[in-house]
């Protein structure tokens, strides 16, 4: 509903922003915190209607053990959970790898740092 996403929305902007504020307006964390909210926020809605839909246990936690959905150890819901598992790995790869500056960014830094 709108009320949820206002919420989250609100998580996003007022417990993401001051890290990224406390961290001296770091490009790079910035980018990351706020990706890693959006992405999060995007999983979270999806597995929510795909538990809906296909009355399975993919949720972002696990279900208590008296949910009421019909697919709780199903090889595909198994299967789906462990994408989504290996999604969530690769987009921390991801966005880890803003981190690592590549040959010719740290080449620009020294010549910055030089002078020259």
């Amino acid at each position: 509903s709108w009320a949820v996403c206002f919420l989250y929305c609100d998580w996003i902007w007022f417990c993401q922003t001051p890290p990224v504020l406390s961290q001296g307006l770091s490009f790079h964390l910035g980018a990351v915190l706020l990706s890693l909210g959006f992405i999060t926020y995007v999983e979270h809605v999806l597995r929510k209607k795909l538990a809906s839909i296909f009355s399975a246990c993919v949720l972002s936690r696990p279900c208590p053990p008296d949910c009421s959905h019909q697919h709780k150890k199903d090889y595909w819901v198994m299967l789906l959970n462990l994408v989504f598992s290996l999604l969530a790995i690769f987009h921390l790869t991801y966005l880890g790898s803003m981190f690592d500056p590549g040959l010719d960014e740290q080449e620009v830094e020294e010549v910055r740092a030089t002078g020259g």
